[in-house]
């Protein structure tokens, strides 16, 4: 299994602590491949939920794959040096239950 990147820390009010997909995007009509620069310019971006604060436990659990607005998120590098993406509750578009 996947070592938990945010080791000891846990998500905290309206925050979710997601590992940000760095895959090609998939779309509904099949997958979206792209170069580096495209993809950065994409506003909707992916990621793993890893822990969420209370108000987002309501609706979203670990492991759901939530669509965010890429612009409202905040990286940081754990004590690993492997960076985790911090999103609000209200710049989540779209969820995926596993």
């Amino acid at each position: 299994t996947k070592r938990n990147l945010i080791g000891n820390m846990k998500a905290f009010g309206k925050y979710i602590a997601i590992e940000r997909n760095t895959a090609n995007q998939k779309m509904a009509g099949g997958t979206l491949e792209l170069s580096s620069k495209e993809s950065s310019d994409i506003s909707i971006q992916s990621g793993k939920v890893l822990s969420c604060g209370a108000g987002p436990a309501e609706y979203i659990n670990e492991g759901d794959v939530v669509y965010y607005n890429k612009a409202r998120e905040v990286s940081f590098k754990n004590e690993e040096s492997e960076t985790v993406t911090m999103i609000s509750l209200d710049s989540i578009v779209a969820i995926s239950k596993p």
